[in-house]
């Protein structure tokens, strides 16, 4: 349960950066000025080095991001991989024993729990993808 709640933070930290991000981009960041095809004759050298600089360290955040999306992503998919092996060794056990009825119903209840957080940990999977998704527009649109 302490590990679900240590991913939904940083979950939610990885969204919040994300959105600041998309803001900062999208408000204060036009396209990135071309020395010869955009300035203006007010537009000096130091400008768009100044502009082409901030892309660049918005670039380095976001692969930064991805990177640490990936990371998150491999670990909750060997977890769920080994929760899922585990949940059939589980049931195979169960068949092959003659319990009695207050033992299998603990067991149940176990089965039920790891039923429950697989199924948790494959939504955060699927907010990962889509997370992981904005990050790859975002970095295209850099």
């Amino acid at each position: 349960m302490k590990k679900n709640e240590q991913v939904e933070k940083e979950n939610e930290a990885l969204r919040r950066r994300i959105e600041e991000l998309e803001s900062y981009h999208g408000s204060s960041l036009p396209a990135p000025l071309s020395p010869t095809k955009d300035a203006s004759p007010h537009t000096s050298v130091r400008d768009v080095q100044r502009k082409g600089s901030m892309v660049s360290s918005e670039k380095t955040e976001v692969a930064r991001l991805m990177a640490e999306l990936k990371t998150l992503k491999n670990d909750y998919e060997t977890e769920v991989k080994v929760k899922e092996k585990v949940l059939k060794d589980y049931e195979a056990l169960m068949v092959e024993m003659t319990d009695t009825t207050d033992e299998m119903a603990e067991k149940e209840k176990i089965i039920e729990k790891l039923e429950g957080e697989i199924k948790s940990q494959k939504a955060l999977l699927a907010g990962y993808e889509s997370l992981g998704q904005k990050l790859a527009e975002m970095s295209a649109s850099l």
